[in-house]
């Protein structure tokens, strides 16, 4: 899994489905979304989010500033398709 910075999410082409086939998988993924964007506005702590795009899986260290169904909104404007989103660590 390679690491980017929050800057190059802009180069990437995200799947148009889900990467996460199993609704219970989403819910719990929605809520990891939440939960670190109250930490990020709160404390402003960094999580990291693995994610899918069309070339890789890859990694991105950052903090999380807004979410709702379908983007995942980061520090410095930059959003990520929350459909292609493996996994949140808190």
């Amino acid at each position: 899994m390679q690491k980017i910075q929050k800057e190059e999410l802009g180069n990437f082409s995200f799947p148009q489905t889900d990467v996460l086939q199993n609704q219970n998988d989403r819910k719990i993924r929605f809520a990891a979304a939440q939960k670190a964007r109250t930490l990020g506005n709160i404390e402003k702590s960094k999580v990291t989010i693995n994610f899918h795009t069309t070339d890789g899986v890859y990694e991105v260290s950052t903090t999380i500033w807004d979410v709702d169904n379908e983007f995942i909104m980061l520090k410095g404007a930059s959003a990520l398709p929350l459909r292609s989103v493996y996994s949140i660590s808190l």
